[in-house]
């Protein structure tokens, strides 16, 4: 991490959230101030409902092909943790024409960012989790 270029926001693909968890607190220790925004598909959001509300809400279905990221019943205490560590958590659909405008989106909402900090910002199409 010592020899990248500041940068204000990462993207990671948010399943149980331990792992953006992980990353994220990581991130947070040994760089300046980095915004985690976690990403699930729209389809398997679980975990994205549960953080918005502040505690875990269960579903009842998955309508994804992302199964690496597609969990019905969050773990409490990753919850706890992720609440701690994200900044935000947003949802795709997984279209190309929808993550075209999410990425366009994402980097208007941290353009002031990276503004504040005269860091360079880089939003990775790849970012997204698919759906």
């Amino acid at each position: 991490l010592e020899s990248l270029e500041p940068f204000d926001a990462v993207l990671l693909a948010l399943g149980g959230g331990a792992l953006a968890t992980g990353v994220g607190h990581v991130l947070k220790s040994r760089t300046p101030s980095p915004a985690v925004v976690g990403v699930q598909p729209r389809g398997a959001p679980a975990m994205a409902l549960s953080w918005r509300a502040g505690h875990v809400v269960h579903t009842e279905t998955i309508e994804t092909i992302a199964d690496g990221v597609a969990g019905r019943h969050p773990i409490p205490e990753v919850l706890d943790d992720l609440l701690g560590i994200a900044d935000d958590v947003v949802t795709n659909t997984g279209r190309i024409e929808d993550l075209r405008e999410q990425v366009a989106a994402l980097h208007e909402r941290y353009l002031k960012l990276a503004a504040a900090s005269r860091a360079r910002q880089v939003v990775p199409p790849n970012g997204h989790a698919a759906q």
